[in-house]
């Protein structure tokens, strides 16, 4: 069965450097550090890389071993590898309002990844804010009304038992669940 993971494909690519075409010229970076972005510093604009649900920052450790770009960060999404805001209620839009105060706190365009819930969010961002991104690109996101959700996400749209289904999640359990029925290695479930 196959793993959930990041193309190997995409980490082959990023690691010779590829990408597409600049959309803005290159600049240098401002410091943007906080407990939720892990990030190899560097003088270079950074490749942002924003994960899907329901993982972490990790389900991009993969494809960082291959890099060799020193520039890149890997952000945890409010509720997946870092608190809520107060008053978040995890809706598209005030995730995408999220990435972008953050995203405007770099002060200058950058190159952003989207894999999975990831790859929708930050095409949201690149349509509604194309001045903070110089590339983007995406992996997994479900862009079709034809899409068939798989249950957990159907779960998750319905307000009511989404909501009870996120207050009843249990990390270890639901790492468990991962490793024992989908066969994802336990280092990249937990």
């Amino acid at each position: 069965m196959p793993r959930h993971s990041v193309p190997s494909t995409w980490a082959k690519a990023l690691a010779r450097g590829t990408r597409l075409r600049p959309l803005y010229p290159p600049c240098a970076v401002s410091s943007l550090l906080n407990k939720n972005i892990h990030r190899c510093r560097s003088s270079f604009i950074p490749a942002i890389l924003i994960h899907g649900v329901p993982d972490t920052h990790h389900v991009w450790d993969g494809v960082r071993e291959h890099l060799t770009r020193s520039d890149v960060e890997a952000w945890d999404l409010p509720g997946f590898g870092s608190p809520r805001p107060e008053g978040f209620h995890c809706t598209k839009e005030e995730y995408v309002s999220w990435l972008i105060e953050r995203l405007e706190a770099i002060g200058e365009p950058v190159d952003l990844v989207g894999h999975d819930w990831g790859c929708l969010l930050t095409a949201r961002v690149a349509s509604v804010r194309p001045d903070l991104i110089r590339t983007w690109a995406g992996s997994n996101g479900p862009v079709s009304a034809e899409y068939v959700w798989h249950p957990l996400a159907k779960l998750w749209q319905d307000p009511v038992a989404g909501d009870r289904w996120a207050k009843e999640y249990d990390p270890g359990a639901f790492a468990r669940d991962l490793t024992d029925n989908l066969q994802i290695p336990a280092e990249l479930a937990e």
